[in-house]
């Protein structure tokens, strides 16, 4: 009995795998997927990515990343830093662990590598804001 429950915690967890490892076969599933762009702006969307060295991201953002074992942009990633960077309005959906996060927070982390954080003595007037449709 016992040796059946080891069988399956290594099918299901696969021990010689990191998590990153499967997260990056997971990304390759995510290739094949369709994607919907609707742009309902008067901004021009940017084309899609092909990889993290064609975002124009520091050098230190580009090698954290790569220390983390990402090589390759998910298919949310290819379109959602393009346009988060020309700071577009977004609205996305995509499965959970497909890399929404890192979508966003890239583009927030560049910005605050290149600029720093907001000046307080700026009224919160000042930053640009998003349209309401």
């Amino acid at each position: 009995m016992e040796k059946h429950i080891e069988e399956e915690e290594k099918k299901l967890f696969n021990e010689q795998k990191t998590e990153v490892v499967q997260q990056i076969e997971m990304v390759e599933n995510y290739d094949n997927l369709s994607v919907e762009v609707i742009n309902n702006s008067q901004s021009e969307i940017p084309e899609i990515a092909d990889s993290f060295k064609q975002l124009d991201l520091s050098p230190f953002l580009l090698d954290n990343i790569s220390r983390q074992g990402y090589q390759k942009l998910t298919i949310i990633q290819r379109y959602a830093i393009p346009i988060t960077q020309k700071r577009i309005n977004i609205m996305a959906c995509s499965q959970t662990g497909s890399g929404k996060t890192a979508s966003f927070l890239i583009p927030i982390i560049q910005e605050l590598l290149c600029k720093g954080p907001p000046n307080p003595d700026v009224p919160s007037e000042g930053y640009k804001k998003s349209n309401i449709y």
